[in-house]
């Protein structure tokens, strides 16, 4: 049932943007309740509720945190978040230095 939620999904690379719209469409869900957008999430401006993030490598963790703080703002109200990180295992150790 369609109860007015709607999800945007961005992503850097292309060919996984093509692939996500492929299954949207496939599944209806293209145009209706899911959109996905193929870019760079720093040129991503749009308003937003919740960020969500799953194997957010690297600085992206960084990234999605400072554009719900810009969000908050700008806005009465404060989005959300659920970031899940990767890349544990790339994280040095401090202690070790």
């Amino acid at each position: 049932r369609n109860l007015g939620e709607r999800l945007t999904v961005v992503e850097l690379r292309p060919e996984y943007a093509a692939q996500g719209e492929q299954r949207a469409q496939e599944a209806g869900l293209l145009g209706t309740t899911l959109r996905i957008v193929a870019g760079d999430l720093r040129d991503y401006h749009e308003h937003f509720d919740v960020a969500l993030a799953c194997h957010a490598c690297g600085g992206l963790v960084d990234l999605i945190l400072e554009k719900c703080v810009a969000a908050a703002a700008t806005s009465t109200m404060r989005p959300s978040f659920v970031l899940l990180t990767c890349c544990f295992g790339k994280i040095r150790r401090h202690s070790q230095a």
